[in-house]
């Protein structure tokens, strides 16, 4: 059952605790884990160089062999989240 009016905020009844839970997630995240060390850059921040990063990224074949394998389990989920209603449909 929520709680609230039909067009302000409506909070179902657990919506604090699970508030109070991704509150304290988040304090513990940036208390508990360390920061990691980044290497400073005589580079000024800007478009081309964020792109001759990442293209120094591509140039290392783990880098392309994890793209390639995410951009395959991508499609493929949505490729079959896409057609399974028509392939249900077929099958009836």
């Amino acid at each position: 059952m929520k709680v609230g009016s039909a067009y302000g905020s409506e909070l179902e009844p657990d919506q604090p605790v699970v508030t109070a839970i991704m509150a304290m997630a988040t304090v513990l995240v940036w208390k508990a884990i360390p920061q990691l060390p980044i290497a400073d850059s005589s580079e000024p921040a800007s478009v081309g160089a964020a792109l001759r990063g990442y293209l120094a990224l591509l140039r290392r074949r783990a880098v392309v062999a994890a793209s390639v394998a995410f951009l395959l389990i991508f499609l493929g989920i949505s490729l079959y989240m896409m057609y399974l209603p028509a392939w249900r449909s077929l099958a009836s």
